[in-house]
C-alpha cells in the first residue's frame, strides 16, 4: 500500500498544477471528472491536437493559389554602350557617321503582381494533407490514453482515502474493545480473580492496535493530499468523500470483463486508434513521396508597372507576362526509393506495435476480470467471517463470565474479530480497484465525459 501511495505522490507532483476555483463534490466519478478536467498535462496534450489540426488546414490550404507583391529600385553602372558605323560620309567631312549612345537608364524601379499556381502534382498535396489529419487524430487519441492514466492516479487516491479511513474506524472498534477488556482484566486483577500478565498482555494490544491507527490516519491524510494536488486544491483544505468502500466494491463487482470487452470493440481504445491514426498517417507520407516521381505542372502570371518600360527605353510603363512550367526531377540519387523503404519499415513496425498493445491490453482484462472475481468472492468470504468472529466472541465473553471461558480466549476471539474486519475492508478496496484497473486497461475514464463515449 505504501508503495501505491509513493506512485501516486509521483502521478500527482508530475507537473505544476494551475489552483482549481473550489472542491468538486465529494463523489469518486465527480472527482474523477473533475481531475481529468483541469490536469495541466492533458490540457498540454489537447492543445498538441488542436497545435496539429490547425498543421493539417496548413496541409489543405496548399492547393490554393500564392500571390505576391514586389516592388524595387536599382542604381547600376555603367550602363551598355550602342555603337553604330553608318558608313555614310557628310560633306566636308573625311570620317564616317557614327552613332553612339547608352542603352536603358542608370535608375530603375518598378512594382509587380505574381500569382502562382501549382496545378498538377499527382496527388502529393492531398497526401500530405491526409497525413496532417491523421497525425491530428493520433495526438488526440494520445491524450485519451494519458486521461485514462489520470484517471487512473484519481481513483486509486480516492480509494486508499477511503481505504485508511476504514482501517481507522476498524481499529477505533477495536481499540474501544480491548479497552473494556483491558478494564475488566484490571478488575478482575483488583478482585484476587485475575493476574498482572493479563493487563500487560492488553496493555501491549492497545499500544499495537494505537500504532496501527496512527500510521493508517497518516496513509489516509497522505491520499487525500494527492487528490488535492491532482485537484490543484490548497494543502489541507476541505476535501469531503462522500462515496462508501463498500458502495462502490458492490458496484463495480460486475463491471471489468464487460467494460473492457466493449471498449476493445472496433479499436476503439485510445493506444490502438494512436498506432492505427499514426500507420495512416505514414501512408499518407508514403503517397507523397511515391508522387515526387512524376512531373509537376505550374502555371504563373505576372504584371506591375515599371521604369523604364524595356531595357532600351526611357519611359515608365505597364508590363505583363504568364506562362505554365512542367518540372520533373528525372533522378534524386535514390534518395526516393531509399525514403519509400523507410516508410514502409515504419509501417511494418507500427503494425507489430499494434499487435503487441491488443495482446497486452488482452491481458490487462484477463487480469483485471480475475482480480474482479477473486476480490468479490473474497469480501463474500471476509462477510462470513466478520459474523462468525462476532459470535465467536459473544460466546468467549459469556464463557468467561461463567468460568468456562479465559481471558486469552476472549483475546483470541477479539483479536479475530479485528482481523476479519480489516480482511472485509482490504476486501472491498481489492474489488474497487479491481474495477479501476479494468477502465485503465480498456483506456477509459470512467466518466460522463470519457474519451470512448465521445461521437
Amino acid at each position: 500500500m505504501s508503495a501505491l501511495l509513493s506512485w501516486l505522490v509521483a502521478v500527482a507532483t508530475a507537473s505544476a498544477p494551475a489552483p482549481a476555483p473550489s472542491s468538486p463534490s465529494g463523489t469518486l466519478d465527480d472527482v474523477v471528472a473533475a481531475v481529468v478536467a483541469r490536469h495541466p498535462a492533458l490540457a498540454a496534450k489537447h492543445t498538441a491536437a488542436r497545435t496539429a489540426e490547425i498543421q493539417a488546414d496548413q496541409a489543405a490550404h496548399a492547393w490554393l493559389p500564392q500571390v505576391s507583391a514586389d516592388a524595387w529600385y536599382r542604381y547600376a553602372q555603367p550602363l551598355p554602350k550602342l555603337s553604330i558605323d553608318t558608313g555614310l560620309t557628310l560633306p566636308g567631312e573625311t570620317e564616317s557617321m557614327k552613332i553612339d549612345r547608352e542603352l536603358g537608364s542608370a535608375h530603375s524601379a518598378g512594382a509587380q503582381l505574381t500569382v502562382g499556381w501549382r496545378a498538377w502534382d499527382f496527388g502529393a498535396r492531398d497526401a500530405l494533407a491526409r497525413a496532417a489529419r491523421a497525425s491530428a487524430r493520433a495526438t488526440d487519441a494520445e491524450a485519451d490514453a494519458q486521461a485514462a492514466d489520470v484517471a487512473y492516479a484519481a481513483r486509486a487516491a480516492y480509494l486508499a482515502a477511503l481505504f485508511f479511513d476504514d482501517v481507522v474506524r476498524a481499529t477505533d472498534r477495536a481499540l474501544t474493545t480491548a479497552q473494556a477488556s483491558r478494564d475488566l482484566a484490571q478488575k478482575r486483577e483488583d478482585v484476587g480473580l485475575g493476574a498482572k500478565v493479563q493487563i500487560a498482555a492488553a496493555d501491549a494490544r492497545l499500544a499495537d492496535l494505537q500504532a496501527r491507527r496512527d500510521e493508517a490516519a497518516n496513509n489516509a491524510g497522505q491520499a487525500r493530499d494527492t487528490l488535492r494536488v491532482l485537484l490543484g486544491l490548497p494543502p489541507g483544505g476541505p476535501l469531503p468523500l462522500t462515496d462508501t468502500l463498500d458502495g462502490l466494491a458492490r458496484a463495480a463487482s460486475p463491471a471489468p470483463a464487460a467494460v473492457v470487452h466493449l471498449e476493445l470493440q472496433g479499436s476503439t481504445h485510445p493506444l490502438l486508434r494512436r498506432l492505427d491514426a499514426a500507420d495512416r498517417a505514414v501512408a499518407a507520407q508514403g503517397d507523397a513521396v511515391s508522387a515526387t516521381r512524376w512531373p509537376t505542372i505550374d502555371l504563373f502570371a505576372r504584371g506591375g508597372y515599371q521604369y523604364p518600360v524595356t531595357f532600351v527605353e526611357d519611359q515608365a510603363g505597364l508590363f505583363g507576362a504568364a506562362g505554365v512550367q512542367l518540372t520533373w526531377k528525372l533522378w534524386d540519387g535514390g534518395i526516393t526509393g531509399l525514403r519509400e523503404d523507410e516508410i514502409a519499415s515504419r509501417r511494418l513496425e507500427l503494425r507489430q506495435l499494434a499487435e503487441a498493445a491488443a495482446e497486452d491490453i488482452r491481458r490487462q482484462e484477463i487480469e483485471a476480470a480475475a482480480k474482479a472475481r477473486t476480490a468479490a468472492a473474497n469480501v463474500t468470504a471476509a462477510d462470513r467471517r466478520v459474523a462468525a468472529a462476532e459470535v465467536y466472541l459473544t460466546a468467549a465473553r459469556g464463557g468467561l463470565s461463567g468460568g468456562l471461558a479465559t481471558a486469552l480466549d476472549v483475546q483470541q476471539a477479539e483479536t479475530q474479530l479485528d482481523e476479519a474486519r480489516l480482511s472485509l475492508v482490504k476486501a472491498r478496496f481489492d474489488a474497487a480497484m479491481a474495477h479501476a484497473q479494468a477502465l485503465r486497461a480498456a483506456g477509459a475514464t470512467g466518466t460522463p465525459a470519457s474519451p470512448e463515449v465521445r461521437p
